[in-house]
């Protein structure tokens, strides 16, 4: 979803929570899906944030209010080849998409970081992101980041899902056009 979510900036013909066709950067960046060259197609962004870790039941609370307020998180990939399209995941449960991660006590974050990325892969039949918790290089901080396949989301996309995360704010529910009518009025 490289162009996608794609914002409503007219409802005319245009309905959400329909499949979303994928176009062909989306498919360049899919075609490492679950290959060991993968991890170099993801997006974390992480924020040190002060005070206890939060449990895996907060977080997978959080993840879920952050599903509720970016739908677009409830997507998933399907189909193949000029069939493939996004469209949301019957079964979505927010508990597979979160992850603690306990470092050694003066690990370096960023380090910590990328390394979480490179070693817990995103399931290729589920929405392809992941919230995580990285704890133990601190007594006094945690790090919470948000990773998501290039393919998924691009750089802007992350961006307004880590608003809907650390600033509860509403992200719309991705579009798809409608199919165009047949000219002569069908």
């Amino acid at each position: 979803m490289r162009s996608r979510p794609r914002l409503p900036d007219s409802p005319v013909g245009r309905r959400p929570g329909a499949p979303i066709p994928l176009d062909g950067g989306d498919l360049a960046f899919l075609s490492w899906l679950g290959t060991d060259r993968d991890p170099l197609l993801h997006i974390a962004l992480a924020a040190r944030l002060p005070g206890p870790v939060p449990s895996a039941l907060q977080l997978c609370r959080l993840a879920a209010e952050t599903a509720a307020r970016a739908p677009v998180l409830t997507y998933r990939l399907t189909g193949s080849g000029r069939h493939a399209r996004w469209e949301p995941d019957p079964a979505f449960d927010p508990a597979h998409h979160v992850a603690h991660r306990r470092v050694p006590p003066g690990t370096d974050v960023r380090q910590a970081v990328i390394d979480a990325v490179r070693e817990l892969p995103l399931h290729p039949r589920r929405p392809l992101w992941t919230l995580m918790v990285i704890h133990g290089h601190r007594d006094d901080e945690h790090v919470l980041c948000y990773r998501v396949h290039h393919g998924f989301q691009d750089g802007v996309g992350a961006a307004r899902t880590v608003n809907a995360v650390l600033l509860g704010k509403p992200l719309s529910t991705p579009v798809s056009r409608a199919p165009a009518k047949p000219a002569g009025g069908g």
